[in-house]
């Protein structure tokens, strides 16, 4: 097996473990997270960062804790990104279709925000 492969089967087989279950993985996959582990990973991580952001807004000290929650906010967007595109590319048997869907809809959001934004600001 190459370091990557030995790597992501490394990460679901700990995910599995830390979930308390097995994956109901695709035939021929090593350890695929399923979709029941990909939601509970998704609320596990999310659900308090939303509540540490909605909490911190309310009070009206974002300054404080900003720093903080921005990093632990990317570090959860880059372990549940990273599942559910193991997941997403062994299920569908086409992870080049999968990236692909994903620089078509980055360019898109990309775009239309850019264009929101420069439109703001030259008055259109």
């Amino acid at each position: 097996k190459s370091s990557e492969s030995v790597g992501r089967s490394f990460s679901t087989r700990a995910l599995n473990f830390a979930l308390g279950g097995e994956s109901d993985s695709v035939e021929g996959a090593d350890s695929v997270a399923g979709l029941k582990q990909t939601i509970i990973l998704h609320v596990l991580l999310f659900f308090p960062l939303i509540a540490a952001w909605v909490s911190l807004s309310y009070t009206g000290q974002v300054d404080k804790g900003y720093g903080m929650l921005l990093v632990c906010q990317f570090c959860a967007f880059s372990i549940t990104t990273d599942v559910t595109n193991q997941t997403l590319s062994t299920w569908m048997g086409a992870p080049m279709a999968l990236t692909a869907i994903q620089a078509c809809l980055t360019f898109i959001m990309l775009g239309t925000w850019a264009a929101w934004t420069s439109g703001e600001r030259l008055g259109f």
